[in-house]
């Protein structure tokens, strides 16, 4: 009696088949798993963040930093360079209702300290020239803390007399050789018509604080020093909207899971649909699954019975109705029919087989 061949699991080949399909999500986690944290300076770097010099399979791309040959960790933005003092790891634990469940979502987050590259400690003639700006939040995953805003920095071609136009400039100047251009600060909710004409918007700069109005210029300066905040609950969006057919699928299985207790519960306990479903048991997935995989997998046995006999049927009759079609060609053709002979009536058409009748494909006759 032949052995029979092991089957693989119903869910271990529905591993295997969304591995396939969606290869890209584990490769990454085994991958960053892989990387090792770099440090760079005083800055630790591990996973989501990565150096431009480590491997593309290490940390997220969009949380790239860079490594100088000074050992200075920057940020490049694309209106301007930060350099990061530091990086802070945490967690964040947060509570969601889902039907009449609570249940505990922990969602990783990240604070880094970070300062204008242009502003030197060694040169009180530097100037914050970075601008910050977000166009979509998925490609620049970078919030400003709380309290923040936008600042301008103008050049003026002549002095301000102003109290809105804060002195942006450290340098000390001398009444014989003024400056060529004269650098102010402006609040960013400074309406258009209190911009001079003669100044022009050299960078909008961020600060943390609320409102910059009567402060002076070295207050400003002392918050310079940014907080950027990273949370991965509203990455959560980017990634749904970067891999659909991966968002497809997890809403497929919480369909599934939905419908695999409201279908058990249907079998004991009478009709019911399960609106608080997000973790269904293995045991009520194994039964939902193994019911409606058998009547599924019979309907398909037998349509592609049918679908064979009627295929045979139908090649059977074709090939029947070609000779009927041929017979009856013949028949109606009389012309085409061959005529019999009998041996008395050859003899006499032959003078006793001494006289040829004609010559034929395989000789005389």
């Amino acid at each position: 009696m032949p052995k029979s061949t092991p089957q693989p699991p119903v869910f271990g080949l529905m591993a295997a088949i969304a591995l396939f399909l969606i290869p890209e999500a584990c490769i990454a986690r085994v991958a960053n798993s892989d990387c090792c944290s770099s440090i760079c300076g005083d800055v630790e770097i591990r996973n989501p963040f990565r150096l431009t010099t480590q491997p593309s399979m290490c940390g997220d791309h969009r949380f790239e930093l860079e490594c100088d040959r000074k050992n200075r960790t920057s940020l490049l933005m694309k209106y301007g360079r930060f350099n990061v003092r530091n990086i802070t790891y945490g967690t964040r634990v947060t509570y969601s209702n889902i039907g009449s469940q609570v249940q505990n979502i922990t969602y990783e987050s990240y604070t880094m300290q970070a300062i204008d590259a242009n502003l030197s400690k060694d040169d009180n003639c530097s100037l914050p020239r970075s601008s910050f700006g977000v166009d979509d939040f998925c490609t620049v995953p970078y919030s400003l803390g709380y309290p923040s805003q936008m600042m301008f920095l103008v050049n003026c071609k002549r002095p301000m007399k102003s109290s809105s136009y804060i002195n942006a400039s450290r340098c000390s100047t001398s009444s014989s050789h003024p400056p060529a251009s004269y650098f102010y600060f402006l609040d960013g909710e400074t309406p258009a018509t209190k911009f001079d004409e003669s100044c022009t918007i050299d960078a909008l700069v961020p600060i943390m604080v609320k409102n910059i109005s009567g402060m002076s210029t070295s207050d400003i300066y002392q918050n310079l020093l940014l907080v950027f905040e990273i949370d991965s609950s509203g990455l959560q969006y980017c990634y749904e909207k970067e891999r659909p057919f991966q968002l497809m699928l997890e809403s497929l299985q919480y369909a599934l899971q939905t419908y695999a207790d409201s279908f058990v519960h249907f079998l004991f306990n009478g009709p019911h649909v399960f609106q608080n479903t997000y973790y269904a048991p293995d045991s009520t997935s194994v039964l939902c699954v193994g019911v409606t995989g058998g009547v599924i997998l019979a309907r398909y046995l037998l349509g592609i019975c049918c679908l064979l006999a009627l295929v045979a049927y139908k090649w059977r009759r074709r090939h029947l109705s070609a000779d009927d079609t041929i017979e009856n060609f013949l028949k109606c053709q009389g012309d085409l029919m061959p005529i019999r002979y009998s041996f008395r009536q050859l003899k006499q058409m032959s003078s006793a087989f001494k006289e040829k009748l004609g010559v034929g494909g395989y000789g005389s006759v």
